[in-house]
C-alpha cells in the first residue's frame, strides 16, 4: 500500500515539473502566441479555472504525502492517532479540492466548449460534419 502511494507521490511531482516547464515556455514565448491563446491567458474564467485546478492538484498532493507519513510508520504510529491532523490533511484538503474543481468547473469557465460539444437530438456530434466514419455511428 505504502508504494502505491509513494509513486502517487512520485507521478504528482513529475507532472508538476513538467506542467512548470510548460507554464515557463509559454510565458517566455507570450509575444509569438496566437491572438487566440493570448486573449485566452487574459480571460478572468480561465484564470479561475487555472486557480481552481492548481489548487486542487496542491491539496490532493498534500494528502498524498501525508498518507505516505502516516503509514510509513506502521500501524498505531503517532501520525495515526492524532485526530486533528488526519481531519485537516485528510478530509478538509479534499473538500476544498472538490469545492474549486466544482466552483470553477470547465463548463463554466469554457462556455463555447460546453455548447460545441452539447448532446442534441442528433446525437453526440450534434450538427457537426463529421469526417470520421467511426465516430457516425455514436448517437444517444
Amino acid at each position: 500500500m505504502l508504494a502505491g502511494i509513494v509513486w502517487q507521490v512520485f507521478t504528482l511531482i513529475v507532472f508538476a515539473a513538467l506542467a512548470g516547464d510548460f507554464v515557463l515556455r509559454v510565458s517566455r514565448a507570450r509575444s509569438n502566441l496566437a491572438l487566440a491563446a493570448s486573449d485566452l491567458l487574459k480571460d478572468t474564467k480561465f484564470r479561475l479555472f487555472s486557480f481552481g485546478l492548481v489548487t486542487a492538484y496542491l491539496t490532493i498532493t498534500i494528502r498524498c504525502i501525508y498518507r505516505v507519513a502516516e503509514l510509513a510508520g506502521g500501524w498505531g504510529n503517532e501520525i495515526m492517532q492524532n485526530e486533528a491532523e488526519f481531519i485537516v490533511l485528510e478530509g478538509v484538503v479534499i473538500v476544498i479540492a472538490v469545492i474549486c474543481q466544482t466552483a470553477f468547473h470547465p463548463g463554466y469557465c469554457f462556455p463555447q466548449m460546453r455548447l460545441q460539444n452539447r448532446v442534441g437530438p442528433k446525437g453526440i456530434m450534434g450538427d457537426k460534419d463529421v469526417s470520421d466514419p467511426e465516430m457516425t455511428h455514436m448517437s444517444v
